[in-house]
């Protein structure tokens, strides 16, 4: 009687898919794959902790100089008060790819200023309200009251305004509304929006500068 030696596939076949010599590993991993992990987490290392640490600590300047004037789209412009920085915008003869935005924020001593052009369907009161609303159910706004009634205003160019004094536990803030007729009588009417706000009373510092910039809202090129 015969008897047949029946082998092992992995006999027969070599070693698994996937085996690495010993002479080829390091602590357990092959030595090829080490170089392109340890790129891959220098890399990740650079994005998550170094980069944003040089950033911060790069002094960062993009303050206002006097004759700036800030666009808000390409036909409204605004002139911000000297010495606040430029948060986003464009400055009205800055080369842009796209044109400018219709929006516009600086800073200054804790306290932002957003400025933007908007719809105007039911005149600045409507806006007004609308405006304030949504502030009021932002975590900013969170307990807001609006503090006396709101104030008529004329711009430097002849515009119609409103604005409105709030306050909330923990921040106080301005919101206005400034029509802007159009250029033609096939365009609607502009409503540009400024909010600021800032924490506790900060914005009792800044009132003659916000008066200012409101008051110079205009028809221009944006360009």
């Amino acid at each position: 009687m015969s008897h047949v030696l029946h082998t092992s596939s992995v006999e027969d076949g070599g070693p698994p898919d996937g085996w690495v010599p010993v002479e080829r590993r390091r602590l357990g991993l092959d030595r090829q794959s080490l170089l392109p992990g340890l790129a891959v987490a220098v890399v990740g290392i650079l994005l998550s902790g170094v980069i944003p640490f040089i950033n911060d600590a790069v002094p960062w300047d993009n303050a206002i100089a006097a004759g700036d004037r800030v666009a808000l789209g390409p036909q409204l412009v605004v002139t911000p008060p000297v010495g606040w920085q430029l948060v986003n915008g464009v400055r009205v003869g800055e080369r842009t790819v796209a044109g400018p935005a219709p929006v516009a924020e600086l800073t200054d001593a804790g306290v932002t200023m957003v400025l933007t052009a908007e719809a105007l369907p039911g005149g600045v009161e409507a806006l007004l309200t609308t405006v304030t609303d949504d502030i009021a159910g932002s975590d900013q706004g969170a307990g807001l009251r609006v503090d006396g009634d709101p104030v008529h205003l004329i711009t430097d160019s002849g515009r119609t305004g409103v604005t409105q004094r709030w306050s909330s536990p923990s921040t106080t803030g301005i919101v206005a509304v400034i029509a802007v007729p159009p250029a033609d009588a096939s365009q609607r009417p502009t409503g540009v929006v400024i909010r600021v706000s800032g924490s506790g009373n900060a914005t009792d510092v800044v009132n003659p500068d916000v008066e200012r910039t409101l008051r110079s809202v205009a028809r221009g090129e944006g360009r």
